[in-house]
């Protein structure tokens, strides 16, 4: 099987299985992630004049994929399935040109596909933070391995790059790449014996880091939301106390028990037969295959493995999208076995090598079978808008294109209506509340309170729906006393309009 038939074959297996989560409905943090992008491109502030929970890499590529695919019929979303694409296309030829057994490629994909392309992991589409985080991961790897000498210092310099962008894309990732960085940089340091080596992986993939991390800072600090994204991730940091429990998905308790939780969350969606068999003979091969200098990487591997697991217990909130980030690390291992397995079996007799080549491949795809047949015969529609035309119709008749609005629900109207947000903060919900400073919710909101005050947004949309009904709170410390103050129109039940 040629380099061309495996890339292509893998090509095809990726569109199949990806389908799904390019054409589906919007979910609540897509529309965060897409009004973000969007702010952004109309000259607003990360943090200042926007805000969310993720990392500014996340405002960056959405804003990119606006630009680049337009907002009508989600095009967007071709960037970040693109970009998922592109990761596991460039890890399976980085291990092609490293003479790795082209069934062990394939097979490897497939079990990347099994996992994370599964839906069940994803909220709605590509467009999440962890999907973003793997993919530059894998982009990394595949820098990292790239086997040309002459490409060498700008595929190390790209790696770093790749890394430093996955953490900026959502932060555990810092428990998984510094053991993967070490890991590769051990390979590199002993593969020839020249210490020279290290040094010069060292020196370029980390100005690749130095390059992406003052990138950030510096766009921040000169637009002026650098101080703002620090105490957004300060406020970040404090929701395994605070809204994890209001949601009811974590109790805090003691040491063994909270351990115990973790566990247990993690061999229900994750770690477990049903989900990981497939790959056994990838993440076996670094523990079978570890002779000599080897052991350190198996152990680098196996921290890296570790920590993206851990990752994915950080606030005890256990969405399902949070799992992804205990795939990262697993990826690693299995590139490590990948590598490992394909040496062992060019040493055995080429029928023999051949037979355990395809019962590798077979087990994966044997595994994933019945989900490719269901895709291939299902036809997906594209979601034009999450709003009703009703809305958009109405807000667009009786605002300007300057006027600010405001709404309770997730933040889709605004663009699409192509109106400017009233406040920063787009989604409302009682649990957050514990993440503002104040002593009561009538000081923690007031700096909201103000931003109303201060841009007097045209209509106020109070849906009755949004966020399960759990604003209670909101409503009766911040839009429900500005629309009284300020005596706003009533339209109906959930719309309201100000006074000329």
């Amino acid at each position: 099987m040629s380099a061309v038939v495996t890339l292509g074959l893998i090509a095809k297996l990726f569109v199949t299985f990806a389908r799904r989560l390019t054409f589906s409905p919007t979910s609540a943090d897509e529309a965060c992630f897409i009004w973000a992008g969007w702010s952004l491109n109309r000259g607003l502030i990360p943090y200042r004049d926007f805000t969310d929970f993720k990392p500014p890499l996340v405002f960056f590529l959405n804003a990119f994929a606006l630009k680049l695919f337009g907002q009508e019929h989600q095009r967007y979303r071709y960037f970040f399935a693109g970009l998922v694409g592109a990761s596991i296309l460039s890890l399976s030829a980085a291990l092609i040109l490293r003479r790795v057994n082209k069934f062990i490629v394939v097979a490897l994909a497939i079990v990347i596909f099994s996992l994370w392309l599964d839906p069940s992991y994803h909220d709605s589409s590509f467009n999440d933070a962890e999907s973003m985080g793997i993919s530059l991961y894998l982009l990394g790897m595949a820098s990292f391995l790239w086997p040309s000498r002459h490409a060498r210092p700008i595929a190390d310099l790209l790696g770093g790059a790749f890394f430093a962008s996955a953490v900026f894309a959502k932060e555990p990732f810092a428990l998984t790449i510094p053991p993967t960085w070490l890991a590769f940089a051990y390979m590199r340091a002993t593969q020839s014996g020249d210490k020279r080596n290290l040094w010069r992986f060292a020196i370029a993939s980390c100005s690749g880091v130095a390059l992406v991390a003052g990138s950030v800072v510096s766009f921040l600090l000169v637009r002026g939301g650098l101080a703002e994204w620090i105490a957004n991730v300060k406020r970040t940091a404090t929701m395994g106390s605070t809204v994890c429990i209001s949601y009811g998905v974590w109790k805090p308790g003691p040491f063994l028990e909270e351990w115990a939780t973790r566990l247990d969350k993690l061999s229900a969606h994750l770690v477990n037969f049903t989900r990981l068999g497939c790959a056994l003979p990838l993440l076996a091969a670094p523990f079978v295959f570890r002779g000599g200098r080897r052991r350190v990487v198996t152990a680098l591997a196996s921290v890296a493995a570790l920590g993206s697991l851990y990752a994915v217990t950080l606030g005890g909130c256990f969405f399902g999208h949070y799992f992804m980030l205990g795939m990262a690390g697993l990826f690693f291992l299995m590139v490590i076995g990948a590598l490992r397995l394909s040496h062992a079996i060019d040493q055995l007799d080429p029928k023999i090598a051949q037979f355990a080549g395809l019962l590798i491949v077979g087990l994966p795809a044997w595994a994933i079978w019945p989900r490719y047949s269901a895709e291939v015969g299902s036809i997906y529609g594209i979601h034009e808008t999450h709003e009703t035309p009703e809305l958009i119709d109405f807000v667009k008749a009786n605002t300007a294109p300057d006027d600010t609005i405001f709404t309770t629900a997730i933040p889709t109207i605004y663009y699409e209506t192509g109106r400017r947000h009233a406040v920063h903060e787009p989604i409302f919900h009682d649990a957050f509340l514990p993440l503002f400073p104040g002593s009561d919710d009538k000081s923690r909101l007031k700096p909201l309170y103000d931003e109303l005050v201060a841009n007097r947004p045209k209509i106020m949309i109070i849906d009755p729906g949004s966020n399960f009904g759990k604003q209670a709170r909101f409503r009766e410390a911040l839009w429900m006393p500005f629309i009284e103050n300020f005596s706003y129109k009533k339209i109906d039940e959930w719309r309201y309009i100000r006074p000329e």
